[in-house]
């Protein structure tokens, strides 16, 4: 009777760390999907930080494109101011 009961406590033994390996590796998964999960986190921050930069960038395009246009009203008024500048013409001359 002993054998039987010791290749039972055996058996048992076997068991456990069978269930102590499954947890580790059940663990190990949960850390590999948080780690998956925390990468793909980041590559949402870094795509939030790339939208913000493309929106930056289209607003300091836009601030160019008013800056341009700016300057051409100006190079229009100052063509336009060329007349206002010479003042009247004297008479007589």
């Amino acid at each position: 009777m002993h054998f039987p009961v010791k290749n039972l406590a055996v058996q048992v033994l076997d068991m456990t760390f069978q269930v102590k390996n499954l947890a580790v590796q059940v663990l190990d998964m949960n850390i590999w999907v948080k780690n998956l999960v925390g990468e793909v986190l980041d590559m949402n921050v870094g795509v939030e930080n790339l939208d913000r930069e493309v929106l930056d960038m289209n607003v300091q395009v836009n601030n160019l494109d008013r800056e341009v246009l700016n300057m051409n009203v100006q190079g229009k008024n100052l063509a336009g101011s060329d007349g206002d500048m010479r003042g009247p013409v004297p008479m007589g001359t």
